[in-house]
């Protein structure tokens, strides 16, 4: 018999002890690490073509795969200088978990921020480009900010992210709407901000002064409204509607122009401009987002992307 608190003894229990926690050890669960970001695909500029027919190629093995879409930020507004303009509306999210097929590819095209309008006489941001290829800066582009003939121009808006299977979207991010132009008289108030991109909807964009208008948000079932113009009789100009999946142009005003709609799911409506030095300008509408019925988790949230929009893929 061993006596307690001899070397043997307590050789022993220290080999009990580790034994135990070995055996502990093997029957206790195995944590797994949840999916992981394998791939990024970013804005990779004015190109259209690379921009527009980014590849994802399912590798062997993979069976599900977790696509999150972030649609592009409008461009920020112009201004006389001594102020500034608007600023644009951050893209939204649209994200899921898809079925795949291994060896199948997937077409990615990421969205770029809408242009912002310089400071200064005449200037304007053009519309990001976005979405489905379609040779002129993507279906799902943003509207072009305007200029305005004697003082602010406004911001560009925000391009959409996709992925498609073939020709059928299955997740599409809409972008944000571009700034509002501001006005140069000692009255003129703030510039609208644009509207952020969906969420399931996009917001509206911000108003000018007076009843210079916001172009409106795009929804799951239409395009967004142009906003209407402000100032004397025939001055300001009402924004173009969102046409399809591409954003409205804003309203080119003879004092400041009104903020381009982002692209999207449909396109949010373009903001008025304004005809009065006292007035400031509206911003551009954001896109609504979409994720196919087929996916698992769908999710979108509205208005959380600055910058250019971007794809990630992750299991």
């Amino acid at each position: 018999m061993l006596k307690l608190g001899s070397r043997p003894a307590v050789r022993l229990l220290v080999l009990l002890v580790a034994v135990g926690a070995l055996a502990f050890a093997a029957c206790a669960p195995v944590k797994k690490s949840g999916p992981q970001i394998r791939a990024a695909f970013d804005c990779l500029g004015p190109d259209i073509a690379d921009n527009q027919n980014q590849m994802f190629v399912v590798p062997a093995g993979v069976s599900q795969i977790n696509i999150a879409a972030l649609g592009a930020q409008g461009g920020s507004g112009g201004a006389p200088s001594g102020s500034s303009g608007a600023s644009g509306g951050l893209g939204g999210t649209a994200s899921g978990t898809f079925a795949v097929t291994p060896g199948e590819t997937l077409l990615v095209a990421v969205g770029c921020m809408g242009g912002n309008a310089g400071v200064g006489i005449g200037t304007q941001g053009v519309g990001g480009t976005g979405g489905e290829p379609d040779g002129l800066g993507g279906k799902a582009r943003g509207g072009d900010g305007d200029t305005a003939g004697s003082f602010g121009g406004s911001g560009g808006g925000g391009g959409a992210s996709d992925v498609r299977r073939g020709s059928t979207v299955i997740v599409e991010a809409g972008g944000g709407g571009g700034g509002g132009g501001h006005g140069d008289g000692a009255g003129a108030g703030p510039a609208g901000a644009g509207g952020v991109g969906g969420g399931a909807d996009g917001a509206s964009g911000g108003d000018g002064d007076d009843v210079c208008t916001g172009g409106g948000g795009a929804t799951q079932a239409a395009v967004g409204a142009g906003g209407s113009g402000c100032g004397p009789a025939g001055a300001g100009n009402p924004g173009d509607p969102g046409v399809d999946q591409m954003g409205g142009d804003g309203a080119n005003g003879t004092e400041a122009g009104g903020g381009g709609g982002g692209g999207g799911r449909f396109g949010g409506g373009g903001g008025g401009s304004s005809g009065d030095e006292d007035f400031s300008a509206a911003g551009g509408g954001g896109a609504s987002s979409f994720v196919d019925p087929t996916a698992t988790n769908p999710a979108t949230v509205a208005g959380n992307r600055p910058g250019n929009g971007i794809v990630l893929v992750s299991y």
